[in-house]
């Protein structure tokens, strides 16, 4: 990986790897590199075999727990919020 590296810092111009545009451009390449490569690697189908609807399932169970636990804070805080209104 680090050849891969090499050879894309190479190919960044000396102008671009000076300041801030070097960053920034250095982190876009790294984010193409690494996305090409876990792509390439993903060759399951999680709709071909039924595991979408597990891995869906799973997403809408966190999901609505989060969502369970903000109304239940929510109620929580506007009874102490009451409450301190009513002691002053």
């Amino acid at each position: 990986m680090s050849l891969k590296l090499n050879a894309i810092l190479d190919k960044i111009p000396t102008f671009a790897r000076s300041g801030m545009k070097g960053i920034w451009a250095l982190i876009v390449l790294v984010i193409f590199t690494l996305s090409t490569d876990l792509h390439a690697q993903t060759n399951v189908s999680f709709h071909s075999n039924g595991k979408i609807y597990l891995v869906i399932g799973v997403l809408v169970t966190i999901f609505l727990g989060i969502i369970f636990f903000l109304v239940y804070l929510e109620r929580k805080l506007n009874k102490l919020e009451k409450q301190i209104n009513d002691n002053e």
